[in-house]
């Protein structure tokens, strides 16, 4: 009998069952997928980074990518500020930070097994044709986790943010980019961004619920102002992301949630490695912690990971609409106090609420 049942090998499960096998139990690590390569930008923040490197203990690897601390902002293709941040912005290859993290998990003594989760079964997991008996459970299979279902816990379709993303070889406007770039102006509730990984730019484009664009079409024409080749058929990847709701209870009984799973993903930037990492940490000590465990987890997701969810959520309102969207725009312009102060709540060195503060104080 497994004692612990980890369903998805992406950062939230790894993050779990490293720690759950260092713990002393006997971890099963499953995947429908592997290798994973989910679609992602790529950016792991610095508050991202210091739970990879302190709470998991899994030093600094070389993961290919680009590092950087410069941001640049526009709006269209009209240039609007730099700044340099204080942090580094790392952007890495998602396969190859994905194919560390399994790594890790296999080494620290995890059972690494493709397969996939269909369901539960009086106390059990059914893994494709056979029965998996567990202690407990940790979800971490995605915005449509399979886990979730199970329990009754889906996230509503209406919540769900959507993203588009096309690796490109170095050219155009994007040649020589070793910066994050940010893109306004391309849809009314949304973002899009290029990212440098290397020999390669990620350039994507993101729209919160409510969007009523042709979000593909204006992906094009993103990649068209950024003289990318071929930009009318170049090959688009896009995914379904977390971003209105998430799940205020995220462990039910001896099933934890975890990561995308539980709608855990920060609703103006979208960014959901920090949360994910976190998020499969707190299971996994929650768990080690004995006897209640579910309650355990719900609290310290409650004060750890989803505060800051609420005031992104009224960051993204105001920055939206107008005359919110230009007048931050006109700030972004004027100078570089508000962006450094974007990155500092970036890295998790303050939030939204100081954000505004400043701002409106001019700081």
């Amino acid at each position: 009998m497994s004692t612990a049942l980890v369903v998805g090998a992406g950062p939230a499960g790894c993050a779990a069952a490293i720690l759950l096998a260092r713990g002393g139990l006997d971890v099963l690590l499953i995947d429908k997928t592997l290798p994973r390569d989910k679609l992602c930008g790529g950016l792991v923040t610095e508050k991202a980074w210091a739970l990879l490197t302190g709470r998991l203990g899994l030093g600094s690897p070389d993961l290919g990518g680009e590092v950087s601390r410069r941001f640049e902002i526009f709006d269209g293709k009209a240039f609007l500020n730099d700044a340099e941040s204080p942090h580094l912005l790392r952007f890495l290859p998602r396969a190859r930070f994905d194919a560390f993290l399994l790594d890790a998990a296999a080494k620290a003594g995890c059972r690494v097994e493709r397969g996939e989760f269909r369901g539960l079964s009086e106390g059990a997991a059914v893994v494709d044709g056979r029965v998996v008996r567990f202690k407990c459970l940790v979800g971490a299979d995605g915005v449509f986790s399979a886990v979730a279902r199970a329990i009754g816990e889906s996230l509503p379709q209406k919540s769900l943010a959507v993203g588009l993303q096309a690796d490109v070889p170095r050219a155009g406007r994007v040649s020589d980019l070793h910066a994050a770039r940010i893109f306004f102006g391309y849809l009314e509730l949304g973002w899009g961004w290029a990212f440098p990984k290397g020999d390669t730019i990620c350039i994507g484009l993101g729209g919160i619920p409510g969007t009523r664009e042709d979000v593909s079409a204006v992906f094009r024409r993103l990649l068209a102002d950024c003289e990318v080749a071929n930009a009318g058929t170049l090959p688009i990847r896009g995914a379904k992301l977390p971003n209105e709701e998430y799940l205020r209870e995220p462990a039910s009984g001896n099933v934890f949630l975890c990561g995308d799973a539980a709608g855990f993903a920060e609703p103006l930037t979208g960014e959901g490695i920090h949360a994910a990492l976190l998020s499969g940490i707190l299971a996994a000590e929650s768990i080690l912690g004995g006897t209640g465990a579910e309650e355990r987890y719900n609290e310290a997701c409650r004060k750890q990971v989803t505060p800051i969810f609420g005031q992104a959520r009224l960051a993204r309102s105001l920055l939206f609409r107008e005359p919110f969207r230009t007048l931050a725009l006109r700030r972004f312009k004027r100078g570089k106090g508000a962006m450094r102060r974007f990155l500092g709540v970036l890295a998790g060195e303050s939030d939204y609420k100081r954000f505004f503060l400043d701002s409106l104080l001019g700081r």
